[in-house]
């Protein structure tokens, strides 16, 4: 149980601070591939996805210079 709490962490708890699946899904890859050490192939294996995908993600990026994903709201 509380893996599942932990992982539910990133999960929003007020309709307002809901965002976009494709926003949570750019900030999601940008900060898994900072993880790796910026290893975009080693992000997309464990992610399961296609490298072009995670390359598709960091080219949106808008991360800060402290090398943490932003998150650009599109209202």
């Amino acid at each position: 149980a509380a893996q599942l709490l932990k992982r539910d962490t990133f999960l929003r708890t007020r309709p307002e601070d809901i965002l976009p699946l494709e926003e949570v899904k750019r900030v999601y890859i940008q900060r898994v591939v900072a993880l790796l050490d910026n290893n975009a192939s080693l992000a997309a294996d464990k992610l399961q996805i296609h490298r072009q995908t995670v390359s598709a993600a960091l080219e949106k990026t808008d991360a800060p210079a402290d090398d943490s994903p932003g998150i650009e709201r599109t209202n």
